[in-house]
């Protein structure tokens, strides 16, 4: 923990130098590049709360920004650093950059490889496992489930049992909030004026979002067109509010751009290594808030009533879901032959199906989803196994040590890169 202290005094004592840093103005010029890409990408600015502004009703041209992204690319890397904190802001404004210029290659239809795409813009080479150590899980999956049906009918009819009703999500989900929100605040302080706003959408291609609003405040949006099951109610919030997205953001703003007036930290980009370890650490904070049986004995104490489901019926349901959840990966090698075009719509459709276990309607929603944020796929399963082993490398089983090492995570500028050498 002294190493932990460290660098974060390290980053407040250099609030003074950072003030007077080339990097201050590489970093308005990057978020004012970033703005006018944004025009060419809708998906690209997540958020943006800082006072720079641009003609957005001028045309851009994908060549011209990437030339003037290139330029600034070279500025920055001749930047010299004389502190770990200064090392620190440079590599973050050269991840942010390589992660926009790659992003307009991918809208300008430029040739590029799913790995390449996923080392240029998340500075991370996730592992690709073959569809046959996926075969084998769903001979796992088979043997728990009863009945004769195909495999997809018979998950869908155990899990049809742990399903919410459409009345009753809004209760189930802000109960969680609260419940995630309390745990957290013992780990991690927030501004007093945090908030999170709520709301129901449909059509939507992912299950829930965060729409960080600036001033420690968030709008989550969950889809209601999405089946929504009794650990998913838990794992959503957990994920897009207290200790995932929520937190994430608003320390980030509160330190980097409020606290030290470090510009670039106004503007998240999407398509960024930012992304990599924001899913991550949402996706591992749920392990956090409702660790082990704590899961189960929330939703029989507040969510359901004890006497809806004994908690052998909900310890059987949440091993199965241990086995569902490394089916996950499979998108990634999914997304890697499509965006490759080693395979077909049809043919990634039926991979949907079959690997991920999906209806035909979801199949197509999951697809959408590859075509649209691509190999941002990764972020959710290889993002997690690296905050996990960092974490868990650092703090071992004590729940306690883990909430520290998370709290460093978020409260620094780290990169995956960083994550990966802090455990050598």
């Amino acid at each position: 923990m002294k190493y932990i202290a460290f660098i974060l005094l390290l980053l407040v004592i250099s609030c003074n130098e950072f003030s007077k840093s080339p990097l201050d103005k590489t970093g308005e010029k990057l978020v004012e590049l970033t703005l006018m890409a944004g025009t060419l990408d809708d998906d690209l600015v997540d958020s943006y709360i800082g006072n720079i502004r641009i003609d957005s009703a001028q045309e851009y041209s994908i060549d011209e920004l990437k030339k003037s992204f290139n330029s600034l690319l070279t500025e920055i890397s001749e930047i010299e650093t004389s502190t770990k904190s200064l090392e620190y802001r440079k590599k973050y404004q050269l991840g942010i950059i390589n992660a926009v210029i790659t992003r307009l290659k991918v809208i300008n239809a430029e040739k590029i490889s799913f790995i390449d795409e996923c080392e240029s813009i998340y500075q991370y080479t996730p592992e690709i496992k073959d569809y046959s150590y996926f075969d084998s899980l769903l001979v796992d999956i088979e043997s728990l489930l009863p009945g004769e049906d195909e495999l997809p009918i018979k998950l869908a009819k155990y899990r049809d049992k742990f399903k919410f009703k459409y009345s009753k999500i809004d209760e189930a989900f802000r109960k969680s909030v609260e419940e995630a929100k309390k745990i957290t605040s013992k780990y991690i302080h927030l501004p007093d004026s945090e908030s999170v706003q709520i709301e129901y959408i449909d059509g939507a291609p992912w299950s829930a979002y965060n729409w960080y609003q600036g001033n420690y405040k968030s709008l989550i949006q969950v889809n209601m067109q999405t089946d929504i099951h009794l650990e998913r109610v838990l794992d959503l919030a957990a994920h897009e509010s207290y200790p995932g997205h929520h937190v994430y953001y608003s320390l980030r703003d509160k330190m980097y751009y409020q606290d030290s007036g470090f510009v670039e930290f106004s503007i998240y980009t999407l398509f960024s290594p930012v992304s990599f370890l924001a899913e991550g650490t949402a996706v591992y904070g749920n392990e956090l808030v409702f660790p082990g049986d704590k899961k189960i004995e929330f939703i029989r104490n507040e969510i359901t009533g004890k006497y809806n489901y004994s908690y052998k019926e909900l310890k059987d349901y949440f091993d199965l879901l241990e086995l569902l959840n490394k089916l996950d990966e499979v998108q990634i090698t999914i997304a890697r032959d499509y965006i490759d075009k080693k395979i077909s719509n049809e043919i990634a459709l039926k991979y949907i199906q079959k690997y991920g276990l999906e209806s035909e309607s979801s199949s197509y929603r999951r697809l959408d989803f590859i075509r649209r944020y691509r190999s941002y796929i990764i972020n959710y399963t290889a993002g997690k196994k690296l905050v996990a082993s960092y974490i868990e490398n650092k703090a071992g089983t004590d729940l306690s040590k883990r909430w520290q090492v998370y709290k460093e995570i978020l409260e620094n500028p780290y990169l995956p890169p960083d994550l990966v050498k802090g455990q050598d």
